[in-house]
């Protein structure tokens, strides 16, 4: 036997925003790094209107990228409340949105505030 502790629970635990409390590996898509918060630059483009395809694009490349698309495309559903995963895709969801928010306009921005469902607020900028 090992004496690593920490270094055999893999490589996203620890500081991780995605750690589960060292007892499994959580699926890729619950997920979130350091560099994966609310603030973090997601892509450059802003949604101003006419530029929708060119921002949508890039916004689903960078959901692939961040293993995120299930929670877009709707294969990722919502856990039920006593499921132990229901806290994380909370706390995806809520990134997504924080996330899409940053990438509007400010006079979109002032008609999604309050949003709660990530795919429904992609499917209402669609549009």
């Amino acid at each position: 036997m090992s004496d690593t502790g920490d270094l055999e629970k893999g490589p996203n635990k620890g500081s991780e925003l995605g750690q589960n409390d060292g007892k499994e590996e959580l699926p890729p898509v619950y997920q979130l790094g350091t560099a994966d918060g609310t603030g973090a630059v997601f892509i450059s483009c802003t949604q101003k209107g006419d530029n929708y395809l060119i921002r949508s694009r890039a916004m689903l490349s960078a959901f692939r990228a961040k293993s995120k698309l299930p929670f877009i495309k709707r294969t990722r559903i919502k856990p039920e409340e006593d499921d132990q995963l229901r806290e994380r895709w909370e706390v995806c969801n809520s990134t997504i949105i924080v996330w899409i928010f940053n990438t509007v306009a400010e006079d979109i921005q002032a008609t999604i505030t309050g949003a709660q469902d990530a795919k429904l607020l992609w499917d209402d900028l669609k549009r």
